[in-house]
């Protein structure tokens, strides 16, 4: 089951133009998760706590993709002309 598992998270990085190396990564990556998870004793924990996990996690990594930059954004609608220039 865990081979199954491993060869989703190759296909998805295949499917989402990750080359064969990294989506290598991400099949062996998934399949450590799981393992990790069944060897903390994860399986045998009511579904909530799971779910809780599952959820912070994905918050914490959504917000951490999406965080804002502190660096602001040039925008220049009417490009003018350097100087010396005509």
């Amino acid at each position: 089951m865990l081979a199954l598992i491993g060869a989703a998270g190759w296909e998805w990085g295949k499917l989402n133009g990750y080359g064969q190396g990294i989506a290598l990564l991400f099949g062996a990556e998934i399949v450590a998760l799981c393992l990790l998870s069944w060897v903390l004793g994860l399986l045998d924990q009511s579904l909530s706590i799971v779910w809780i996990i599952a959820s912070a996690a994905w918050v914490l990594g959504v917000y951490s993709l999406l965080r804002p930059t502190r660096r602001p954004v040039a925008v220049n609608p009417g490009r003018q002309p350097a100087s010396g220039q005509p």
